[in-house]
C-alpha cells in the first residue's frame, strides 16, 4: 500500500475544479460555494500536516486514507455546488429569439444534468472504497473525468452565460443611450450649448457599437459549438462530439480563434467607457 501525499492529486483536483471560472463568476458565487471551498482548503492543509507527523507507518496510512476520503468528499460537494451555481445562471438567462442560442442552452443544460448524475454516483462510489490504493485510484479516475469531460464543457457553459448576460447589459445600456439622445435633442432645441456633451455622446455611441461587435464575435464563437449539420437532431450525444472538437473544425488550419473570455472582457470595458461618458454628459446637462 503506497502513500500518495506527495503526488498532489487531490490538490490538483481542487485547483482544476474551482479555478477555471472567470473572476465575475467567482465573485458572484453563493455563500455555500465559498464555505465549501474553505472546507476543501482545510482538508488539503490537514493532509499536508500529516505528511510531517511523527506516527508509525500503519497509523499514518490509516489517517491518510481517511483524510483523503474526506478531502475527496469535500471536492465532490464543492463541485456539485459550483455546478449548481452555473446551472442557476444558465437557467436565469432570458429566452432568446435566436433558435441556435436556445438549442445550445438546452444542450448545455442536458450536459449539466449528466454531471450531477456523475457526481452523485461518485459520492456513492467513494464511500465504498476501502484502503489507500482504492482511494488513490478513485482520485485518478475523478481527475481523468474532469480533464476529459467536465472542465472544457463547463468552461463553455460559463462563457456562453457571460456572453448572453453581456448581451442583456448591452440592451439596457442602449436604452440609456436613447434617453441621453432624447435629452440632448431637447437641449439643442432649446438652443443650449451642447457641443461638449454631444462629443461625449458620439464617443459613447461608438463605444457601444464596438461593444456590440465584440460581443457578437464572442457569440459566434460559442454558436460554433453546435453540430455543423443543420438537419441533425440537436441531441446531447452529437453536440458533445462537436463540443469536444471545439472550434477547430470551423476555422482554417493554424488560425487560432479569438478567446471568447477576452472578447467579453473587451466588450465589458467598452460598456464601462460608455457609462463613464454618460456620467460626464449628465453633469454637463445639469449645468446648462
Amino acid at each position: 500500500m503506497t502513500s500518495f501525499i506527495k503526488s498532489s492529486v487531490i490538490a490538483a483536483l481542487f485547483v482544476a475544479f474551482t479555478f477555471f471560472f472567470p473572476g465575475s463568476f467567482l465573485h458572484a458565487q453563493s455563500d455555500a460555494v465559498k464555505e465549501a471551498r474553505q472546507e476543501v482548503i482545510a482538508s488539503i492543509n490537514r493532509l499536508n500536516d500529516l505528511e510531517n507527523a511523527n506516527l508509525d507507518p500503519a497509523t499514518k496510512i490509516a489517517q491518510e486514507t481517511e483524510l483523503k476520503r474526506i478531502a475527496l468528499q469535500n471536492i465532490l460537494t464543492l463541485t456539485t455546488l459550483e455546478t449548481k451555481d452555473v446551472s442557476l445562471k444558465l437557467n436565469a438567462l432570458p429566452h432568446s429569439n435566436n433558435e441556435k442560442i436556445n438549442a445550445l442552452r438546452s444542450i448545455f443544460g442536458a450536459s449539466i444534468d449528466s454531471y450531477f448524475a456523475y457526481l452523485d454516483a461518485a459520492k456513492t462510489s467513494l464511500a465504498e472504497q476501502a484502503g489507500l490504493d482504492a482511494i488513490q485510484s478513485f482520485a485518478g479516475d475523478l481527475k481523468t473525468w474532469r480533464e476529459a469531460v467536465y472542465n472544457t464543457n463547463m468552461n463553455r457553459v460559463v462563457i456562453f452565460t457571460l456572453v448572453l448576460q453581456n448581451q442583456e447589459t448591452l440592451r439596457i445600456t442602449d436604452l440609456r443611450l436613447e434617453k441621453i439622445d432624447a435629452a440632448l435633442k431637447q437641449a439643442i432645441a432649446s438652443q443650449l450649448k451642447t457641443e461638449p456633451a454631444l462629443a461625449l455622446f458620439l464617443q459613447a455611441k461608438a463605444n457601444l457599437q464596438t461593444a456590440h461587435t465584440i460581443n457578437d464575435s464572442a457569440l459566434a464563437q460559442i454558436l460554433a459549438y453546435l453540430p455543423n449539420q443543420p438537419t441533425a437532431p440537436l441531441t446531447e450525444s452529437n453536440a458533445t462530439a462537436t463540443i469536444t472538437n471545439g472550434l477547430d473544425g470551423a476555422l482554417p488550419p493554424k488560425i487560432a480563434p479569438p478567446d471568447p473570455r477576452k472578447l467579453v472582457a473587451a466588450s465589458v470595458q467598452e460598456i464601462a467607457s460608455a457609462y463613464d461618458k454618460f456620467i460626464k454628459i449628465s453633469d454637463i446637462l445639469k449645468k446648462l
